[in-house]
């Protein structure tokens, strides 16, 4: 998927999530406020995909795109499930609500490799806050 698709399905999937909210009001952080694709679908873990999202926009020069990989990633239909190895691991979920197939989803995560260092120190870091949290 190209750059620019990439971003028109951002557009949209942020039209479809903003419709949700409407009328919802968030005083002085509407500026501030990340939108989880998927998190209508799987509410579970998703204040950590806010969050994963929201720090991985913060990466400097990488951070727009790792970002926008993120965000697909998700809208497409992943979850985040703890691993005693990374903190948290992201899985597909594969057919109704989610990505057609394992090749779809694997073909849209292969831009995210680039970012697989941050993208792994983010998941331990998010576990780590979680459990300092309990």
């Amino acid at each position: 998927m190209q750059v620019e698709d990439i971003r028109n399905m951002i557009g949209r999937i942020e039209q479809r999530a903003m419709k949700s909210i409407k009328g919802k009001d968030f005083g002085m952080f509407a500026e501030a406020v990340y939108l989880d694709p998927y998190g209508e679908l799987h509410p579970d873990d998703s204040m950590l995909w806010l969050e994963l999202m929201g720090q991985a926009r913060n990466q400097g020069d990488i951070g727009q795109d790792f970002f926008e990989r993120l965000f697909v990633i998700r809208g497409g239909g992943a979850v985040m499930e703890p691993s005693a190895k990374f903190g948290y691991v992201i899985k597909p979920i594969i057919g109704v609500n989610g990505w057609p197939t394992l090749e779809e989803y694997n073909r849209e995560k292969e831009p995210l490799n680039k970012y697989l260092k941050p993208l792994c120190r983010l998941l331990k870091e998010l576990s780590e806050r979680i459990c300092d949290e309990k």
